[in-house]
C-alpha cells in the first residue's frame, strides 16, 4: 500500500551558522544522474549537503529520505526500511524493485551515512535496485566507503557523479564568508592558517572555534594551533576507532603516523595482523587512495594528525620498521625521511649519501637535511665530499648563501683526490657551486666559475650540470640577451628530458617562464606553467618546493593581466609552499599579495606585508642580495600610488645606485629588476614636478629594451612616458605615446599596467580615440557607482545587488582607488568629469 513519501520537515536540520555552497549545489543539482555518491569521511558536510539538495528538488519530484546512521543492516531491513521511506509497506526486495521500475513520476532516493561495515549482500542488493529502476529514479548516496556496486558501469555510462573529501572542504573564500556570519572578521593570515591546519575539513574548522575561549573572536596564531585537540581527538575516538575491531584501530593510527603506505609495508610494520590494509580499505577508514600510484595510500590529510596522536605504538619504532623497508625496496629517498622522523641520524646521514640533487627538491628534503644539520656532529655531517656537496645544494636553494660559502673552503681537505679524473670532478663541483653562490649575490665572475664547470663536470653529474645552465641562462636574461639565455635554456632542457626529470624539467620550464613573460607572452607563459604544474602534481608528495615557485609565477602573471581574484588566490597558495620549504622565494608572494592590496585601497595592509615579508627574510637569515631590491621596488611603486612621489624616487634612486656601483645583476625571480626600477623612477620624477627629467631617462630606457626584445617594459615605458608627456603639459605627444603603450597593452594582454596608468591619468584616457580601451571601472563598480549616486547606503548596495557589505565595501575603495579620490561625494562628481555618470 503506497502512503505518503517523507516531507520536507522530516529532513535534518540544517546547523547553526549553515553556509549554502553555491559551487556544490550547482555541481549536484545541474545534471540529471542515476546516481549521485558523496564519497567523504566523516564531518565533511555530507548529510547537510543531502538536506539541502532535498529541499531544493524541482516541482514535482518526490523525496525519501532514509538516514541510516551508518550501522550494519540485513538486505530485508534495508528494503523494509527503504519501502517505508517512499511509502510502501510491508514490501520485499522483488515488490520494492517492481515498483522502482514502473514509477513514472520523478523520485529522489537518498541514502546517508551508508553501513560502514563491508557487507557484499547489501552492496548486492543495492545494485540491483539501482540497475533495475526506472529513469525517472534519482539516487543519492551519501558514504564514508564506496559500496561494491558496479560503479564503473554507471560512470561509463554517464548516470555516475562522485563528489570526493577534497570538494567538500571549505575554500577560503567560504571560509572568510561562514566566519563572517558568526560575527568573526579575521584577518588573511588567520584564515590561512586556519584553512592550513584542518585543510577546510568542515568538522575540523568548528572544533579549532569551538576549542576557542569565548571572548576570543580574533585568537592568536599560537592559541589557534592549539585549540580544540582534546575535542577532536575524543570525536575521533567515537566517531573512527570506537567503530573499529581490534586492532585494526590501532594500525590506523599507526599508518596516520608513517604517511603512504602499501599491503607489503603495512603487514611489515604489523606484522601480527596480516591484510590489515584491505580490512581498513573495506571499512572506508579514512584512507584514499595516492592519485597515480596503484597499491598506494594514505590517512586522509585532515584526519591523520588527529590519529596519530591517539596512537601507543612508538612513533620512532614504526618510522625505523618503515626505514628498514623502504631501505630493503631500493626507496632511498623515502628510507631517508623516516630514518629523519625515527630519530637516527646516523642512518640518515648514511642514506643521505644516496640522495640525488633531484631527490633534494622533492618533498621538503631540503627542509630535513637542514634539520640533519642540527642534529649530526660536524665531523660526521662533512665527512665525505658528497655530503658536503648535497649540504651546500640545500644552503644554497633556502638562499643561506653565508653557510655555504664556509663550506666552500671544506673542500680542500679532500684534496689531492686519488685520480685525476675524480680531482678534475670533485673541482668542476667546487666551481658550480662557487659560480652559483656569486650568482645568487650578483656578483660578478658567475659566469666564468659556472663555464668552468660546464667543462669538467662527469656525465653522471648531469643534476649539476643543468644547475649550471641554468644559472647561465638566469645571467643572459638579466643582461637583457634574451636570445642567449633561450638557447643555454633549450639545450639544458633537452639534458633534463633526457634524464627523464620532471622536476628539474619543471626548474627550467620556470626559466623559460620568465623569458616568455619579458618578451610579453604572458598567455603562453600561463599555459607553461599551468603544463608543470600538472606534471608536479603527478609525483604525488615530490615536487612540492617547485610546486611553490609555480603557483606564485603563475599568480605574478594573473596580477600583471588583471585578474586579481585568481592572482590572489594562487599567490596564497604559492605563498604557503615556499614557506613550508623555507624557500627564499616566499618574498615574491609578499609582494604580489601587497600589489593586490593596494589596488583594493589597503595601502596600509600592503605596506605591513612587505614589513613582513623583510622580517621573514631576516629570520631565515637571507642575505639582502636575493630580496632587498624587489623589497625597494614593490615599496617605492606603492609610495608613489600613496602620493609620494619624492619618497618613492628616494627609495628608488638607492636601488638603481647601489646596483649600478657595485655591478650586480638582477636576482633570477626579477631579470628585468633594473629597468623596471628606471621606469618606476621616472614616474617618480615626473610626478615630483621633474617631468622634463622624467622623459630624459625614460627616452634613454626605451631603445634599450627595444633592442633586448623585452615587449612587457617596452609597453611600460610607452605608458610613462605618455604620463609624464601629459604632466609636462604636452598633450599632443602624450596621445601619441598613450596610444603606443595601449595598444601594446592590449596585444599582450597587460591590462593591469593599462589600469594603472589610466587610474593615474585618467583625463588622459578619458581623451583617448581608441574605442578598443577597456573600460576605467568593470561592470561590477559601475553599478556600485550607480547606487552610490543615487545615495544609497552600502548596505543598501549589496541588498540590491545581491552581494554581501565586504563585498560592496571592496567595490567601493577600488572606485575611488581608480577614480584618484578619496570619499564618496569626490567619486561622484570625478566621475560626472570622465562621462562616467551622466550630469
Amino acid at each position: 500500500m503506497l502512503t505518503s513519501v517523507t516531507p520536507l520537515t522530516s529532513l535534518p536540520r540544517l546547523p547553526p551558522q549553515h553556509l549554502p555552497r553555491s559551487r556544490l549545489h550547482d555541481l549536484l543539482l545541474r545534471d540529471d544522474h542515476r546516481l549521485r555518491l558523496l564519497l567523504a569521511p566523516l564531518g565533511s558536510g555530507k548529510t547537510v549537503l543531502l538536506g539541502e539538495c532535498a529541499r531544493a528538488a524541482p516541482s514535482g519530484t518526490r523525496v525519501a529520505w532514509l538516514a541510516l546512521a551508518g550501522r550494519a543492516l540485513s538486505v530485508s531491513a534495508f528494503v523494509a526500511r527503504l519501502g517505508e521511506a517512499i511509502g510502501l509497506s510491508g514490501v520485499d526486495e522483488r515488490q520494492l524493485s517492481d515498483f522502482l521500475r514502473e514509477t513514472r513520476q520523478p523520485l529522489w532516493i537518498m541514502l546517508d551515512d551508508y553501513p560502514r561495515e563491508p557487507d557484499a549482500e547489501l552492496d548486492a542488493c543495492l545494485d540491483r535496485l539501482l540497475a533495475q529502476a526506472s529513469p525517472q529514479v534519482g539516487w543519492w548516496l551519501a558514504s564514508r566507503r564506496r559500496p561494491a556496486c558496479n560503479l564503473a558501469r554507471l560512470l561509463l555510462e554517464g548516470e555516475l557523479l562522485e563528489v570526493e573529501a577534497a570538494q567538500l572542504h571549505f575554500s577560503e573564500t567560504e571560509l572568510t564568508e561562514w566566519l563572517r556570519q558568526g560575527g568573526r572578521e579575521w584577518p588573511l593570515e588567520l584564515r590561512q592558517l586556519l584553512l592550513e591546519q584542518t585543510g577546510g575539513w568542515c568538522a575540523g574548522i568548528r572544533l579549532r572555534l569551538l576549542g576557542l575561549p569565548v571572548e576570543e573572536l580574533v585568537p592568536a596564531p599560537a592559541l589557534l594551533a592549539e585549540s580544540g585537540q582534546a575535542l577532536l581527538q575524543d570525536y575521533l575516538q567515537r566517531e573512527v576507532l570506537d567503530e573499529l575491531p581490534e586492532p585494526l584501530g590501532e594500525i590506523l593510527c599507526g599508518l596516520a603516523r608513517v604517511g603512504r603506505c602499501c599491503s607489503a609495508l603495512v603487514d611489515h610494520l604489523f606484522e601480527e595482523s596480516p591484510g590489515a590494509l584491505q580490512l581498513l580499505l573495506q571499512r572506508g577508514s579514512c584512507l584514499e587512495a595516492e592519485e597515480g600510484a596503484c597499491g598506494w595510500y594514505r590517512v586522509a590529510p585532515v584526519l591523520a594528525g588527529g590519529l596519530a596522536e591517539l596512537g601507543r605504538t612508538p612513533a620512532s619504532s614504526l618510522h625505523r620498521r618503515a626505514c628498514q623497508w623502504f631501505g630493503q625496496s631500493g626507496d632511498s629517498h623515502a628510507a631517508f625521511e623516516h630514518s629523519l622522523r625515527a630519530e637516527q641520524p646516523d642512518v640518515a646521514a648514511s642514506l643521505l649519501q644516496r640522495l640525488t640533487e633531484e631527490q633534494l627538491l622533492q618533498g621538503h628534503n631540503v627542509a630535513r637535511v637542514l634539520r640533519l644539520r642540527e642534529k649530526l656532529p660536524e665531523e660526521l655531517l662533512l665527512s665525505t665530499p658528497r655530503l658536503v656537496i648535497l649540504n651546500a645544494w640545500a644552503l644554497l636553494f633556502v638562499g643561506r648563501l653565508d653557510d655555504a660559502e664556509q663550506l666552500l673552503a671544506i673542500f680542500e681537505r679532500f684534496l689531492p683526490m686519488p685520480s685525476e679524473a675524480r680531482q678534475r670532478a670533485l673541482i668542476a663541483q667546487w666551481l658550480g657551486l662557487s659560480g652559483m653562490l656569486a650568482h645568487a649575490r650578483g656578483r660578478p665572475g658567475a659566469e666564468a666559475r659556472l663555464r668552468g664547470a660546464l667543462a669538467d663536470l662527469p656525465q653522471d653529474a648531469w643534476a649539476q650540470t643543468l644547475i649550471c645552465l641554468s644559472a647561465l641562462s638566469q645571467l643572459a636574461q638579466a643582461e637583457g640577451q634574451l636570445d642567449q639565455a633561450r638557447l643555454l635554456n633549450r639545450e639544458a632542457l633537452k639534458r633534463a628530458r633526457e634524464q627523464g626529470s620532471v622536476v628539474f624539467e619543471a626548474y627550467l620550464e620556470m626559466d623559460r617562464a620568465y623569458w616568455l613573460e619579458q618578451r610579453g607572452e604572458l598567455a603562453r607563459a600561463e599555459s607553461l606553467l599551468l603544463r608543470v604544474q600538472e606534471s608536479l602534481a603527478e609525483l604525488r608528495q615530490a615536487g612540492y618546493a617547485m610546486t611553490g615557485r609555480v603557483l606564485l609565477r603563475r599568480g605574478w602573471l594573473g596580477l600583471r593581466q588583471g585578474h586579481d581574484e585568481q592572482a590572489r588566490e594562487l599567490l596564497q597558495c604559492g605563498l604557503r609552499e615556499t614557506r613550508r620549504s623555507l624557500d627564499p622565494a616566499s618574498v615574491y608572494g609578499y609582494i604580489g599579495l601587497a600589489l593586490l592590496d593596494a589596488r583594493d585601497g589597503e595601502i596600509d595592509v600592503a605596506f605591513n606585508r612587505l614589513l613582513e615579508a623583510e622580517r621573514q627574510m631576516q629570520l631565515q637569515h637571507i642575505p639582502e642580495a636575493l630580496y632587498r631590491g624587489a623589497l625597494l621596488l614593490a615599496s617605492g611603486t606603492l609610495s608613489l600610488r600613496q602620493g609620494r612621489p619624492g619618497q618613492a624616487r628616494e627609495i628608488l634612486g638607492r636601488v638603481l645606485a647601489r646596483y649600478q656601483s657595485d655591478g650586480l645583476s638582477a636576482p633570477a625571480a626579477t631579470p628585468d629588476l633594473l629597468s623596471r626600477v628606471a621606469c618606476q623612477l621616472a614616474l617618480a620624477e615626473a610626478y615630483d614636478g621633474e617631468a622634463q627629467a622624467a622623459l630624459a631617462r625614460l627616452d634613454d630606457l626605451l631603445p634599450l629594451v627595444q633592442s633586448q626584445g623585452r615587449m612587457a617594459l617596452v609597453c611600460e615605458v610607452w605608458l610613462a612616458k605618455a604620463e609624464a608627456h601629459a604632466l609636462a603639459g604636452q598633450a599632443e605627444a602624450a596621445q601619441a605615446a598613450c596610444a603606443a603603450g595601449a595598444e601594446l597593452a592590449q596585444r599582450f594582454g597587460l591590462l593591469a599596467l593599462l589600469g594603472e596608468s589610466r587610474q593615474r591619468q585618467p583625463g588622459l584616457y578619458a581623451l583617448a580615440s581608441d574605442a578598443s580601451l577597456p573600460p576605467l571601472l568593470s561592470q561590477r563598480e559601475q553599478s556600485v557607482l550607480e547606487l552610490i549616486a543615487r545615495g544609497c547606503s552600502n548596505l543598501e548596495i549589496g541588498e540590491r545587488l545581491f552581494i554581501s557589505l565586504h563585498t560592496v565595501k571592496t567595490h567601493a575603495r577600488r572606485i575611488n582607488g581608480k577614480l584618484g579620490v578619496e570619499r564618496r561625494t569626490q567619486a561622484v562628481a570625478r566621475a560626472k568629469e570622465l562621462g562616467l555618470l551622466k550630469a
